[in-house]
């Protein structure tokens, strides 16, 4: 260990869990409704940065990077 304090790793998820990914309203799309769903659920599967997260979408078959997620 280089320095005193322990590194934060307050940000660190573990990989494989369930994550809700929020669905954002971009300029393409009309704005969602009042009962509409807001989030997508998905997989964990890593990360690229320490708020940037890497989620696979079993609907879609696919992995999408989002800061957002619960």
């Amino acid at each position: 260990m280089v320095h005193a304090r322990q590194p934060d790793l307050s940000y660190v998820r573990i990989i494989g869990s369930r994550a809700y990914v929020l669905i954002k309203n971009r300029r393409d799309r009309p704005a969602r409704a009042k009962l509409q769903e807001r989030a997508l659920m998905g997989w964990l599967v890593g990360m690229e940065a320490t708020n940037i997260y890497k989620i696979w979408i079993p609907q879609s078959n696919r992995v999408i990077t989002s800061r957002d997620l619960l």
